[in-house]
């Protein structure tokens, strides 16, 4: 299972906006896209305007057929509206702890 983890800054004052257009187009997918087993976000308690989305998924093939999907896309330019243009994207491979009980629950 791999995690993929996504830090960035929204320009100040919009993170009301940025949360609610994430959860409006990406929080509920989860079920609908292949390979994705769960997504979340959080935003920082020291600096309100940065926060990290956190998802689970399957496969890189996976998350690469994802982000060239229409729907990966439309949500990306909404949601770039609120981005500073500071963020970074990372994929790790999930090798103990939260792993078993993610793969437990996705039987």
């Amino acid at each position: 299972m791999l995690m993929k983890i996504v830090w960035g800054r929204v320009k100040p004052g919009t993170w009301g906006k940025y949360e609610e257009t994430y959860n409006r187009l990406l929080s509920t997918t989860a079920g609908d896209v292949p390979g994705l087993k769960h997504r979340m976000l959080a935003r920082s308690v020291q600096d309100p305007d940065e926060g990290y989305s956190i998802s689970f998924w399957d496969s890189k093939e996976e998350i690469t057929a994802y982000k060239e999907s229409t729907v990966f896309k439309e949500a990306i330019l909404e949601l770039d509206e609120c981005f500073e243009g500071t963020w970074w994207e990372k994929l790790y491979e999930l090798r103990s702890g939260l792993y078993s009980r993610l793969t437990l629950a996705a039987s």
